[in-house]
């Protein structure tokens, strides 16, 4: 059955759409938590300093925002801290950095989706790309079996800073665990088509 909605238009506009009123929202709780501590209460959930480069990160719509959006933060903080981007505008220049991956990233998912759900025309795999789709599926259940260690250890109370454990790692942690269940799904799929491939 064929569906009507073009998933790879959907999910990069409501993503993007999402992330910019994630972090948005996220500003407004910093300028609290700067507002509160300026006052000398010290009442808020960050610490204010700039020598902590993920502090702008700290807010849950952030955090949220960047677990959805794992890859997209991954290649843009490979990028900021390439040219050299301080600690003082490092998650900063990383929100900023984000929206053309976030766009990408979920074109390409929501082309996989159109051709899987018959809104694209499917293309034909030839099956000398059948062990490598299989290497590749076997690669990403590795990683996907790590990824899943560290989720259940975070999610068991281990963000505690020890050995680089923050909150920030941990929103990665558990978006990269989701990303790479769908790209694992992606595989599977990918390598049950090309073995079905005449020839």
């Amino acid at each position: 059955m064929v569906s009507r909605v073009r998933w790879r238009i959907v999910l990069p506009t409501v993503n993007l759409a999402l992330f910019i009123v994630l972090a948005a929202w996220g500003a407004r709780s910093l300028l609290q938590a700067a507002l509160i501590q300026e006052g000398g209460v010290q009442e808020g959930k960050f610490s204010w300093t700039f020598a902590n480069p993920e502090y702008p990160l700290l807010p849950i719509s952030r955090r949220i925002a960047v677990a959805i959006n794992a890859p997209s933060y991954a290649l843009a903080t490979f990028i900021v801290r390439g040219v050299g981007v301080s600690n003082e505008r490092f998650a900063s220049a990383v929100l900023f950095t984000m929206p053309p991956f976030i766009v990408l990233s979920w074109y390409l998912t929501g082309r996989w989706l159109d051709r899987y759900t018959g809104n694209l025309p499917v293309r034909v795999q030839s099956r000398r790309r059948l062990p490598l789709l299989k290497s590749a599926a076997v690669a990403a259940g590795l990683v996907l079996a790590l990824f899943a260690f560290r989720t259940e250890y975070f999610l068991t109370g281990g963000v505690a800073g020890w050995h680089g454990e923050t909150p920030v790692v941990a929103a990665v942690t558990y978006g990269f665990t989701g990303w790479l269940s769908l790209w694992e799904i992606m595989l599977i799929t990918g390598a049950v088509r090309c073995a079905r491939t005449p020839g």
